[in-house]
C-alpha cells in the first residue's frame, strides 16, 4: 500500500505544485486520529515552501479523488 501511495503522492505533487518529489516519509498514525497511514508533510516542505495545513489539504483532496483506497484524510 505504501508503495502505491508513494507513487500517487509523487504524481500529485507534480500535478498540483509542479514539483518533483524524490521520497515520501510515512509513519504510524497517532492513536488520537483516525486512519492507518500518516504522510509526513513537514518532510515535504523542503520541496515546496508554504503552509503545511494547506499543502496537506490539497494533497489529501488529490489522493481522495485519485486513489481508490483513500476514503478520507485529516490534516
Amino acid at each position: 500500500m505504501q508503495n502505491s501511495l508513494q507513487q500517487a503522492i509523487k504524481k500529485g505533487f507534480k500535478e498540483i505544485f509542479d514539483v518533483v518529489v524524490d521520497s515520501v516519509e510515512f509513519q504510524a498514525t497517532n492513536k488520537d486520529f483516525a486512519g492507518d497511514i500518516t504522510v509526513v508533510i513537514f518532510a515535504l516542505l523542503r520541496y515546496i515552501k508554504g503552509n503545511p495545513v494547506e499543502i496537506g489539504t490539497k494533497l489529501g483532496n488529490y489522493l481522495k479523488e485519485n486513489v481508490q483506497e483513500v476514503k478520507d484524510f485529516n490534516v
